[in-house]
């Protein structure tokens, strides 16, 4: 908490054709799900702590690759992942990644005796937030069609 307190975020940077995505829901989830003007720093800043403390759920995990797999196993991560949280909300449980997490990975992996051969790729919070939350009623419309993410060829 006190890296997060005292260093700005350090999230990666996301190549420029791809930042509206992050913008886009950004904007929806501080405003219409936090109540959280774009000019309101210290609230956005008190919300980017809570995602450090997993949003105070009871139940958060870092998910984590031995960089030596990082090239040629991420994939099969990204699958059980998937399949883990649709299981957790199949069990009636919310889910919400914590991608933030990973720009703190030195921090975490110090804390938590994780060592030098682990890649942090992000943190998941498992809580009961239920479908009246406001957070899970954003909608995020205007995602590019398949088209716009790969090319089929004869």
């Amino acid at each position: 908490m006190n890296a997060a307190k005292s260093h700005p975020s350090p999230i990666h940077t996301i190549p420029e054709p791809f930042t509206h995505y992050r913008s886009t829901l950004g904007k929806k989830v501080y405003a219409k799900a936090l109540d959280i003007l774009t000019t309101d720093l210290a609230a956005r800043q008190a919300a980017q702590l809570r995602n450090v403390e997993f949003l105070g759920v009871p139940l958060a995990r870092i998910i984590c690759i031995d960089r030596a797999m990082y090239k040629v196993d991420l994939l099969s991560v990204g699958m059980w992942l998937q399949t883990l949280v649709l299981e957790l909300t199949a069990q009636g449980l919310d889910t919400c990644f914590q991608v933030s997490i990973a720009g703190f990975a030195e921090v975490v992996k110090r804390e938590l005796g994780m060592g030098d051969r682990v890649e942090v790729l992000c943190g998941l919070a498992v809580g009961d937030w239920g479908p009246e939350a406001r957070v899970n009623r954003v909608v995020v419309v205007g995602r590019d069609g398949w088209e716009g993410c790969m090319e089929v060829r004869d």
